[in-house]
């Protein structure tokens, strides 16, 4: 359900799709890593059940996994790949800086350490009233933990990837919903441990196995905006030209507005200087 939050950035962000704007390898890399975490929680639920000290032998799977794809992803200063800068690729520095470059940095860690807690509170709050309704009303508890606990859930990483869109900072907004993501996943260590009827991951029913396919599929898709990074949606926008292929076994291209230049009779002249005809 966070991976939706990604959504609604996007609708923040109106001059190009985010995935275009914000393609970076760490992102992708992030996106990988998820996949992985929830592979593994899959693969978990139907291995034979292992624990040690009470522990379910995935979960140290997970920490490893983890911990590994955060080294992997530290490691990479100079990737053989790079995101291709476009016009429309905005750096991860945020527009309004002004409201915080006066105030000292333990300000800062003190109020977010203040807000964090409210957080827990506030999860904490969700978690009894999501039982009472499992209770009281009769719901089913994979529905209520999947959809609408869900859906509180991401309500906070949904505000905070619009507010870090609206400040420039395109490629942590997207950051910021993966990792959480993944800490999500590491969440089941936590239920593990506290789980002491066995294996966590041998309770889960056709519910959960059904979310995280899910999730996977979401995952999976972002990645996929990330690599191909669509364009066609920021001509939509803001209207393109055709051009004509040359030659029998030539493609016709497609420019957006502001990158023509000038229209001379049948021939289109673009902003770095090429020239075809149109159609």
């Amino acid at each position: 359900m966070q991976t939706l939050a990604i959504v609604a950035a996007d609708v923040a962000h109106r001059r190009v799709n985010l995935e275009h704007a914000a393609a970076s390898g760490q992102n992708l890399l992030f996106g990988c890593l998820l996949i992985v975490l929830l592979s593994t929680v899959l693969l978990g639920s139907f291995s034979p059940e292992a624990t040690v000290l009470g522990v379910d032998s995935v979960s140290v799977v997970l920490v490893g996994l983890y911990l590994g794809g955060l080294r992997l992803i530290r490691a990479q200063r100079k990737p053989m790949w790079r995101a291709v800068a476009t016009r429309e690729t905005r750096p991860d520095v945020p527009t309004d800086l002004d409201a915080f470059e006066s105030r000292p940095a333990a300000s800062l860690w003190l109020e977010f350490a203040v807000i964090a807690a409210l957080v827990v509170v506030g999860g904490w709050a969700v978690a009894r009233a999501a039982e009472s309704l499992v209770v009281a009303i009769g719901l089913n508890a994979g529905s209520v933990g999947g959809v609408l606990m869900g859906l509180v859930n991401a309500l906070p990483e949904t505000v905070a990837a619009i507010a870090t869109v609206r400040r420039g900072a395109l490629t942590l907004a997207v950051a910021a919903v993966i990792g959480g993501n993944c800490l999500d996943a590491l969440n089941l260590i936590v239920g593990g441990v506290a789980f002491r009827g066995g294996s966590l991951f041998h309770t889960a029913g056709t519910d959960q196995l059904f979310l995280t396919t899910a999730a996977l599929l979401m995952t999976t898709v972002l990645l996929g905006g990330l690599l191909v990074r669509q364009l066609a949606e920021r001509m939509l926008r803001l209207g393109y030209v055709k051009i004509d292929g040359q030659g029998l076994f030539g493609r016709d291209r497609y420019a957006a507005a502001d990158r023509v230049d000038r229209v001379d009779g049948d021939t289109v002249v673009l902003t770095d200087g090429h020239s075809a005809a149109s159609s």
